[in-house]
């Protein structure tokens, strides 16, 4: 899974796209991790529930006080994980950079409590960042160094696999 974060990476460094295109981050993104679905009754941080924002399709069209309710729950880092994913799809970039960026900071708390976070989905973390950063308005030179410098430390031999 690592190799399929640096090689998408690496194509998207290759064929990037012009600095007045329109950005399609759901194009480049990586998918968060979706796992089986449970009823509405599932506790609000039970993984099943809230990973129903991105994974549900369509995806959920959020209303503004259940937006509140889960931004008020973001501190558990398992909703910050799906508030990133789920504004980055939206075309939200500095809603989903805030989220994205705040679930690699409570990485251990999410590895220690999803069997699911592991390497791969760090990376893909880091990578969305890089998307939604640029989305947000970070230069096309800022964003190139920033996957150039992710590249870098996925694969420092610097093959592309």
């Amino acid at each position: 899974m690592a190799a399929a974060v640096v090689i998408l990476a690496s194509i998207f460094i290759v064929f990037f796209p012009k600095p007045d295109a329109e950005i399609m981050m759901a194009e480049y993104s990586i998918q968060a991790y979706c796992p089986r679905t449970a009823g509405a009754s599932a506790p609000i941080s039970s993984l099943d529930e809230v990973s129903q924002i991105c994974c549900a399709h369509p995806q959920v069209e959020l209303a503004p006080t259940r937006l509140d309710e889960l931004t008020a729950l973001s501190a558990d880092p398992i909703v910050a994980y799906y508030l990133g994913h789920y504004f980055l799809e939206r075309g939200e970039f500095e809603n989903a950079t805030t989220y994205l960026q705040k679930s690699l900071t409570l990485k251990e708390e999410l590895s220690a409590s999803y069997n699911f976070f592991r390497t791969y989905q760090e990376n893909s973390l880091q990578f969305n960042l890089i998307l939604a950063n640029w989305g947000s308005g970070e230069s096309k030179e800022n964003t190139q160094k920033a996957l150039e410098d992710f590249i870098s430390q996925q694969n420092p031999k610097g093959d592309l696999l």
